[in-house]
């Protein structure tokens, strides 16, 4: 039974986003391991949190200064790429 876990901040979230998540990622799961028979078989969960409920540098999310720099190469300075933690491409 494959699982495919999707975590992003809960205002991201739209029924129709969660709808379109949960079809690619199970057309892209079965595609790469080339068992379109796995799909009656294949679970996705989408799960919405709080900013507040992730944490970085010791700190909730929301709470983890902008100037904060202390991502690695490729990263922005909130721990994500290209602006923000994942599922989160704008930032705050």
């Amino acid at each position: 039974m494959p699982l495919v876990r999707v975590e992003l901040f809960e205002r991201r979230l739209t029924p129709e986003l969660e709808s379109k998540l949960i079809e690619r990622m199970t057309e892209t799961l079965l595609e790469v391991l080339e068992a379109p028979e796995l799909k009656p078989h294949t679970w996705v969960i989408v799960e919405g949190h709080d900013a507040h409920r992730w944490g970085r540098n010791a700190k909730p999310w929301d709470e983890v200064p902008e100037s904060d720099t202390t991502g690695g190469a490729g990263m922005d300075n909130r721990g994500g790429l290209h602006g923000g933690a994942p599922g989160d491409e704008g930032g705050d």
